[in-house]
């Protein structure tokens, strides 16, 4: 059983880390709807992954970010300067650098009905400056998740968007 465990929590990261390295396709496409559709970058500098794998935890909570936000609701925010990424965060590590000029960072947490979930792919789409990230989530195994309640982070780095507002598209498999 604790072996189990451990090969769960293994693949998990393993998943984890792969999503935030780029498994996904870069750029803009339009969809056949006419909607934009924007995957965030996957050339990510290592500092900035780093950064985000210790301070957003895959399991359990942040004690960095959102700390004076409502932790039952569901919040997604479009930071596009470093000093709206400095208000956001309260930790105490350097924030890595992140070209502002070139890009956006989306980040923000979604409450789950179980533990232990993982982004297994994220995008934007806008359409009519309405832009929506849309969460592909996935919990690690059926067989190691119990029902309760838990928060799940994310974050990626985008070209720069022109959006103020994103609406949340949580897609559980």
């Amino acid at each position: 059983m604790q072996k189990n465990k451990i090969i769960q929590s293994m693949l998990f990261l393993l998943m984890v880390a792969l999503n935030f390295m780029g498994c996904s396709a870069e750029g803009e496409t339009v969809s056949a709807e006419g909607e934009t559709v924007i995957s965030p970058e996957s050339k990510i500098s290592q500092d900035i992954v780093s950064f985000f794998e210790k301070e957003l935890p895959a399991f359990g909570y942040s004690d960095s970010f959102f700390i004076n936000e409502n932790q039952d609701s569901d919040l997604c925010l479009i930071i596009n300067s470093s000093r709206e990424f400095r208000e956001i965060y309260s930790g105490e590590k350097d924030l890595p650098k992140i070209d502002f000029n070139r890009y956006t960072l989306i980040i923000g947490k979604v409450r789950m009905p179980e533990s232990f979930f993982y982004v297994t792919r994220q995008y934007v789409t806008i359409n009519n400056n309405d832009a929506v990230l849309n969460l592909d989530i996935a919990p690690v195994s059926r067989e190691g998740s119990w029902p309760a309640l838990s928060t799940l982070y994310f974050w990626g780095l985008y070209s720069k968007l022109s959006v103020e507002k994103v609406h949340i598209n949580k897609n559980i498999r």
